[in-house]
């Protein structure tokens, strides 16, 4: 009867207990979600909303750039480039023909463009290809016309040029001089956009054309509204801009009409553009009024399961408490008493005895020898005992275990090689700790096998540490070749076991243990001189010198050719003649050290040449210190990953950056000298000596801006050329070849694979014509 009346007391209590810690955090925590995801929901929708907005508006600047890369190809033309600029096209019907054929197929080379017009200010001629030249009566509109020459960019965007002042919407234009470099160009083309192109785009962000979408320049008139017209919601929100609040906001809310709207507004500076969107508030909060009451449901569900759940869980945390006093009972531990009437008490006094028995073992067990040899041996040879005697140092080691009397005593190292492509598992991508400390434990129980008194412990990285103190102060020879044996034995087993390379510095015998830390000073530093060439080595220091400097030969010719395709900005060119520069290197000497002195040495010229040539270095790399990094690369293969990685590509995408505005400049330079000069002995290194460049730049430069390379350009110039002569004078076709500079030999044979008929074919059939 006692038992139960305990237990019930005992039962309810936790009962109560559960109830509280399950139902009232969970109340919290679905109040607190509700609140948090609602408006997390919010700003999220309101950031998709903001982000279609964007997107729309950069593929409309993708395709104003589009429109500007089309006219810009057809205003390199040589027929608007020159012979316009020096001809009457109504003097010459082959001319105006062929203006009126580029101008035609420039009006369907986009959807965006509506209409193409050249202006001719030498006659104040407007030229298109369906209404052809009409000549500019008023004075106001050949002034307004006139004035779109003055500016000082080649092209650039205009609004309202040939609008209707009446018309709902301002027209967009891309004006364009022609030529685009002259100081005084003789017209322009003037490119009306199609206003229907961008309303289809606006249309997307108003799908359900509850809200509003509309484009206006920086005079706020419209330029596109989605519509036929703007509706009335478009109307209040431009008055509402037009009074310059929100200016600058990316989204604000908007009310009108009974309803608060979303706004989003987005600006394109170069263009003078600004994109507007505004979507109802009720719209994008309706999936957040679902969720929340989904959530109100979830959360009384939860509160349901959480009382079920309780008393459950009461019902089965009671059953092992009660097994556990059964058992604290029936095996007294220690001299605890207890209170039958409270088994929480009983209990807690026999588990503090038990913590206290076990935190007893467990400081005995951190005291264990083995951890403290290992810090304090790391710490030895790393020199922070140097100020201690040898007696002093021979105690501390005493102490901890190490037997030091009458010893002779050797550190040796080894390094861990060329972990990829071997069949461990392991790459240089991973984590090598693993395999390191598998290297120890193999050699520590190597050692111990052959009875020796050894201490391995893991340096830094892929390295290890090995101290051996052999019986004995006598027979140094002896005891060097027993050192030699057992690295021969160690690399044996790491070879078969591990499937790595390695490389073992036998340190120097001594019995003086203060003297210890030079000898792993040295036995480090020979591991820089390893044979690159060789799977595993031994390197003994008692018979090691550093080779003289004097013997090894740095490639100066391999460096220039690395410098040089450096400065054609070619990463394939480069990353080769690299690997050829490291191959030579290796070649000169198969020691580790002086392949990195050569590399750190062309690391200097490259960062030497770019400097010369105007680069930022630090713009480029960064903060980091490259000569660190290289100097921490210990194999062939991993420094030229370095070398793309850190020091080509990186250059190459500041060239691709920073050169592309420069390098169009370089090629309009070339074009001009090509149409000045073309009945010269040109060519594309000549063009290249006289603009300061590299002949594989201009070239490659050339192609990419013009789509045709050097030579097919020269060549259609020079036709085009004798094709004028051809039809307009009589001169004699072997004068005519010289002309354009051309052998009248070539100049046939050019022209008849080019034309499919010889220079006087060509003017007969003009004659017949």
């Amino acid at each position: 009867m006692g038992k139960r009346t305990e237990r019930g007391r005992l039962f309810r209590k936790n009962l109560a207990i559960v109830l509280f810690i399950s139902s009232v955090p969970m109340a919290l925590i679905a109040f607190s979600t509700y609140l948090i995801s609602s408006k997390q929901i919010e700003r999220e929708v309101d950031y998709t909303h903001q982000l279609r907005l964007i997107q729309t508006a950069d593929q409309l600047k993708e395709q104003f750039g589009q429109v500007e890369i089309i006219v810009n190809q057809y205003a390199q033309q040589d027929l608007f480039q020159n012979q316009l600029n020096h001809e009457s096209y109504q003097d010459n019907f082959r001319l105006a023909q062929n203006m009126f054929e580029l101008l035609t197929r420039l009006n369907s080379a986009d959807r965006m463009i509506k209409r193409v017009q050249l202006y001719d200010k030498r006659d104040d001629t407007l030229i298109s290809p369906d209404e052809g030249a009409r000549a500019i009566v008023n004075r106001q509109d050949r002034d307004k016309y006139a004035a779109l020459l003055d500016s000082g960019e080649g092209f650039y965007w205009k609004f309202g040029v040939t609008s209707n002042p009446d018309a709902p919407l301002t027209s967009m234009t891309l004006i364009h001089k022609l030529p685009v470099i002259a100081t005084d160009p003789y017209g322009a083309f003037i490119i009306d956009l199609d206003p229907e192109e961008m309303n289809s785009l606006l249309r997307v962000l108003n799908p359900e054309n509850s809200g509003a979408a509309f484009i206006l320049d920086d005079q706020m008139n419209w330029i596109a509204n989605g519509a036929a017209s703007a509706s009335p919601l478009a109307a209040a929100l431009r008055d509402e801009m037009a009074k310059g609040k929100n200016a600058g906001a990316s989204s604000f809310r908007f009310d009108w009409d009974g309803q608060t709207y979303a706004v989003g507004q987005y600006e394109m500076p170069k263009v003078g553009l600004k994109f507007i969107t505004a979507t109802p508030l009720s719209l994008l909060s309706r999936p957040t009024i679902l969720l929340s009451r989904l959530m109100i449901v979830a959360s009384f569900a939860g509160l349901v399961i959480a009382f079920l759940l309780s008393w459950v869980a009461t019902n089965q945390l009671y059953r092992p408490i009660n097994r556990l006093v059964g058992l604290f009972r029936s095996k007294r531990i220690g001299s605890v008493s207890h209170d039958s009437r409270d088994e929480l008490a009983f209990i807690e006094k026999q588990w503090q005895h038990l913590t206290y028995e076990s935190r007893e073992f467990q400081e005995r067990f951190e005291n264990s020898l083995p951890a403290l040899r290992n810090a304090f041996l790391i710490q030895f040879v790393d020199g922070q005992y140097y100020a201690m005697s040898e007696q002093e140092i021979r105690k501390r080691m005493e102490s901890y275990g190490w037997k030091v009397e009458s010893r002779s005593f050797s550190f040796t190292t080894i390094e861990l090689f060329d972990l990829s492509g071997q069949e461990n598992g392991f790459s240089d991508g991973d984590d090598k700790q693993p395999i390191t400390f598998a290297a120890a434990n193999i050699v520590e129980e190597l050692l111990r096998s052959r009875d020796q008194d050894v201490s391995v412990v893991n340096i830094q990285g892929m390295s290890l540490g090995i101290f051996l103190a052999f019986e004995g102060v006598g027979n140094k020879e002896q005891l060097k070749v027993k050192l030699i044996q057992l690295s021969e034995e160690i690399i044996h087993y790491l070879y078969t076991m591990l499937k790595v390379n390695v490389t073992i510095g036998v340190g120097k015998l001594t019995d003086q243990l203060k003297s210890i830390p030079d000898l792993y000073a040295q036995a480090r530093k020979v591991h820089r001189f390893r044979d690159l060439d060789a799977v595993n080595q031994i390197i003994d220091l008692d018979g090691w010198t550093e080779i003289d400097y004097d013997g090894f030969t740095y490639p100066m010719t391999a460096e220039k050719e690395v410098l040089q395709a450096l400065r054609t900005s070619d990463t394939g060119d480069t990353m080769r003649l690299i690997e050829s520069f490291i191959a030579e290197l290796h070649a000169n000497s198969t020691q580790e050290f002086y392949v990195l002195q050569g590399m750190q040495q062309l690391l200097g010229s490259i960062h030497y040449t770019l400097i010369q040539s105007g680069c930022n270095l630090h713009e480029i790399y960064g903060v980091g210190n490259l000569y660190e990094e290289l100097a921490g690369l210990r194999n062939s293969s991993d420094v030229l990953s370095w070398c793309r990685s850190r020091l080509i590509e990186p250059y190459m995408r500041w060239v691709a950056e920073t050169q592309g505005i420069k390098l169009k400049q370089l090629v309009e330079q070339v074009i001009m000298v090509i149409h000045r000069e073309y009945m010269t002995d040109i060519t594309l290194e000549s063009c290249a000596d006289l603009q300061g460049t590299y002949m594989k730049k201009l070239s490659l430069g050339f192609k990419q801006v013009t789509g045709m390379n050097f030579i097919d350009y020269l060549t259609k110039v020079r036709l085009d050329k004798a094709k004028e002569l051809l039809q307009e004078t009589d001169s004699k076709i072997h004068d005519i070849a010289e002309q354009v500079g051309y052998q009248p030999s070539y100049f046939t044979r050019i022209f008849k694979k080019y034309e499919g008929k010889t220079p006087g074919q060509y003017r007969g059939a003009l004659g017949q014509s």
